[in-house]
């Protein structure tokens, strides 16, 4: 008992006697109370806070940093951690090390984490379905405000096919885009059924193509149900090219 240290508690001033060495060092350190004082300090009442709350909102826990904060370790220290840790490894190996998951396991795994099919799985839109996706869409922007994109080069272009071909295209500068079918058109001229489309160099991709071609079968086929001629032009920027399509 003479090799015990003794401290009194911050809170009380009960004298605390402490067997370890450390123990005493570090309750020194961090200026810890006795049991009784901890007890009343972080009793766990019906209408208090947990003693966990307690222990962090405390004036013990708050602001002190960790007793090694900016201490690096030595490289003795380093080599001595590595060690240790490589012979913990080698005691206590890994479950699955060495072993191979059996396929039944795999496809288990595999359908647990799979989720509920999608009740669309393996069925498409219809024609009219799509075409009612795309109006709604329009309707939901137009009532939010949003408002479409449009090139003025382009429309520069269109009022010159107007003034040289007699045409009346309506675009995004004199009167707003025209939706027919859930899809606006660069240029329309309603009574002379004429359709017409400004390509920009970003249309050679081979998906914006895919899309422009499904997007022009699909517009040429409304008006070919509602019995309606119209002739469709295109002008690609990119090589200069003015050109009328069809079915």
């Amino acid at each position: 008992m003479d090799d015990d240290k003794k401290r009194s508690c911050p809170n009380c001033g009960h004298e605390i006697v402490y067997t370890s060495p450390n123990s005493f060092y570090r309750a020194q350190k961090e200026k810890r109370v006795c049991h009784d004082c901890r007890y009343k300090l972080y009793s766990c009442g019906k209408h208090e806070r947990t003693a966990k709350e307690k222990l962090r909102f405390s004036r013990l826990c708050i602001g002190r940093p960790p007793w090694n904060k900016g201490i690096p370790m030595t490289e003795v220290s380093r080599r001595k951690l590595s060690a240790s840790m490589k012979k913990v490894r080698e005691r206590v190996p890994h479950w699955n090390l060495g072993r191979k998951t059996p396929a039944e396991v795999i496809k288990k795994l595999s359908d647990s984490h799979r989720g509920q099919q999608s009740w669309m799985a393996g069925k498409k839109h219809s024609e009219e379905t799509k075409e009612k996706i795309r109006k709604s869409l329009i309707e939901s922007f137009a009532r939010r405000g949003y408002s479409s994109k449009y090139n003025p080069v382009a429309c520069k272009y269109i009022d010159e096919l107007n003034r040289s071909r007699g045409w009346n295209l309506r675009h995004a500068g004199n009167g707003g885009e025209v939706e027919v079918c859930g899809y606006f058109f660069d240029g329309y001229d309603e009574k002379a059924g004429i359709i017409f489309e400004y390509d920009e160099p970003r249309h050679h991709l081979t998906a914006k193509k895919i899309k422009d071609i499904t997007r022009q079968v699909r517009i040429l086929e409304h008006f070919k149900k509602l019995e309606k001629h119209v002739n469709f032009y295109r002008y690609d920027e990119r090589d200069n090219k003015f050109y009328e399509v069809g079915l």
